[in-house]
């Protein structure tokens, strides 16, 4: 299995250079019918790191929401994904998802 890196230099011709970059783009979705407040998403990597959390936001039912989460300078061989939901107006402290 080949390593994934965060970006690749491809070549450089004629006095250029191009850089590829990744970024893991999706969208977090509220699928019950109360709003849902403190969600957020991060990403485990299999190096034991970790992208995000993303920046807490309320979601009404039915709303999504973009998320983009960049990889800059890490290197991983697969990554999982999931959302987190804190209730109430300051957290439970639990994770939900």
């Amino acid at each position: 299995m080949k390593k994934l890196h965060s970006s690749y230099s491809i070549s450089a011709r004629r006095n250029s250079n191009f850089t590829v970059e990744y970024s893991i783009n999706g969208t977090v979705e509220n699928i019950t019918d109360k709003t849902l407040k403190g969600v957020r998403v991060e990403i485990h990597l299999s190096n034991g790191g970790e992208l995000g959390p993303t920046t807490p936001a309320s979601l009404d039912p039915g709303e999504k929401r973009n998320v983009e989460l960049t990889a800059t300078g890490k290197e991983f061989y697969w990554w999982t994904a999931h959302p987190e939901v804190r209730n109430g107006e300051h957290g439970d402290g639990e994770e939900h998802g």
